[in-house]
């Protein structure tokens, strides 16, 4: 038993949490990539993994382009892969199709679909609220 002991002994001891070791962070880390993995920042940015891991530990400084890439996305400006065929103009969208749609036609939508919410529920039959949820799927 005085064989195991000897070994512990032998052990380094734990350092105290206050004492840190590694290098100080070189550059802060920028807010604009806070809250997202590096997995994304990587495909985002197009950058490798580990210049993305970089950038969130603050150890390599993100040019100007990797930031604005950074920005457009998390402000939702870039159409994401779901999207792919589809192309935002000025003042309309464009389905893969080629069909446009303007602002003011999407917004007329959206009240359209409000006003016969609204009057299938006024009707009171449970039927005809039924039958605009079956509608609205079908489209």
């Amino acid at each position: 038993m005085s064989a195991d002991l000897s070994a512990w002994r032998n052990f380094p001891k734990p350092r105290p949490l206050t004492a840190r070791k590694g290098k100080p962070r070189k550059y802060p880390t920028p807010a604009l990539f806070y809250g997202y993995p590096a997995e994304v920042i990587s495909k985002w940015c197009c950058v490798s993994l580990s210049t993305a891991r970089a950038y969130k530990c603050g150890v390599k400084k993100p040019g100007k382009a990797v930031q604005e890439l950074m920005r457009l996305h998390s402000e939702r400006h870039v159409l994401t892969a779901e999207w792919e065929g589809w192309l935002v103009k000025s003042d309309a969208i464009v389905d893969p199709e080629g069909n446009e749609t303007s602002r003011n036609l999407l917004r007329g939508y959206a009240q359209i679909l409000a006003w016969a919410h609204d009057l299938a529920q006024r009707s009171g039959d449970e039927h005809d609220v039924e039958r605009y949820w079956e509608l609205l799927r079908a489209a």
